[in-house]
């Protein structure tokens, strides 16, 4: 993550297990932090910078383009071994524990799936909230938000077990700043929004998979690739 909020810090905290790596200029030293928090400060970069011809050219990309220093995050965590690399962004306050993330390429996970789903277009929201009104996905087509075959046909899922290996990316649910299309969330009220759990035990998180041959959200700020 790229510079410090109070949502990285509450973040850490849940993530307690975790390295939470922040990309900054300098360390902020008068901010109390949790052990797991580790500040990737200018002085650091510099001296990788003299060792790696890489993270050299990267530093410098960065200094001119602000987004690119999650970049310098991502070399960081690789160097020193990172076996995933979850993405998010300091103004978002995610759903998120432990359990979100104890996946190993081993294990399985529970999930729900969604087999009455026959529309190109796979929108999540509404699985996860407890209003039914509509909520339009960022980079969907506008055009077919009046659509009723654009919609979610059935909020109806199947429980079941899946291998984790057969899972390419998880992704999280961020509230408040809610990943919706900018000109609907500025003529739609209620916003910000909380999302609910798909799951009856508040302790365990169940993801729900989206149906094969299907468009649905995603983004990077937000997401943890599995190893292939």
């Amino acid at each position: 993550v790229v510079n410090f909020s109070t949502s990285v810090l509450e973040t850490a905290k849940r993530l307690s297990k975790w390295c939470i790596v922040i990309v900054v200029e300098n360390r902020l030293d008068n901010i109390k932090v949790t052990e797991n928090i580790f500040f990737l400060n200018a002085t650091i970069q510099n001296e990788l910078a003299k060792i790696s011809p890489f993270y050299k050219a990267s530093l410098l990309y960065a200094k001119q383009h602000h987004i690119v220093q999650k970049n310098l995050g991502y070399l960081w965590a690789v160097l020193h071994g990172a076996i995933m690399i979850w993405d998010f962004d300091n103004d978002n306050e995610l759903i998120v524990n432990e359990s979100t993330f104890s996946t190993s390429l081993n294990e399985t996970m529970e999930v729900l799936t969604v087999p009455n789903h026959n529309s190109t277009l796979f929108n999540p929201y509404p699985f996860f909230v407890s209003n039914p009104k509509k909520l339009w996905p960022r980079g969907y087509p506008s055009q077919s938000i009046s659509d009723s075959s654009k919609q979610i046909i059935s909020t109806q899922t199947l429980r079941g077990l899946w291998p984790a290996q057969n899972i390419g990316l998880i992704h999280s649910l961020s509230e408040c700043q809610v990943d919706l299309d900018s000109v609907y969330k500025s003529v739609v009220p209620g916003f910000p929004l909380r999302f609910q759990k798909i799951s009856n035990d508040r302790n365990k998180d169940v993801k729900l998979i989206a149906p094969r041959r299907t468009f649905s959200p995603y983004n990077k700020q937000s997401a943890l690739p599995l190893r292939p």
